[in-house]
């Protein structure tokens, strides 16, 4: 399932790093940021993850990071802090890849306590 699919099929209410979070809930979010890219990172490292993930990830990544601030130009979006909307994205990213996978991925790094286990 794609990230397009994803938010069409569960809506954006159903994101973490959506702009309606509370001040707490963002800082929270944050804090979970360093074992969120470890997850990332060992979840693009695994070839069962497809590719296709992989490049849409990497592709909104390369937006928000862009000089070019494209994404102020998208209501709502636009207000969002970059670093908000990458931890959106990575979450995005982790919430497509196959479950089995990112279980698998959130056992062996031991992260079980920040990051729950998909059904």
């Amino acid at each position: 399932m794609s990230a397009f699919q994803f938010l069409l099929k569960h809506g954006v209410k159903r994101m973490p790093f959506m702009p309606g979070m509370g001040p707490v809930a963002r800082i929270k979010a944050l804090l979970r940021a360093p074992s969120v890219a470890r997850l990332v990172w060992a979840l693009y490292q695994d070839p069962r993850v497809p590719v296709a993930n992989k490049a849409a990830a990497l592709a909104a990544l390369a937006v928000v990071v862009s000089p070019f601030d494209l994404i102020q130009a998208i209501p709502v979006v636009g207000e969002v802090s970059d670093i908000v909307m990458a931890l959106f994205i990575l979450d995005t990213f982790i919430k497509t890849a196959p479950a089995a996978v990112v279980n698998e991925h959130i056992v062996r790094l031991n992260l079980q306590e920040k990051i729950p286990l998909r059904d």
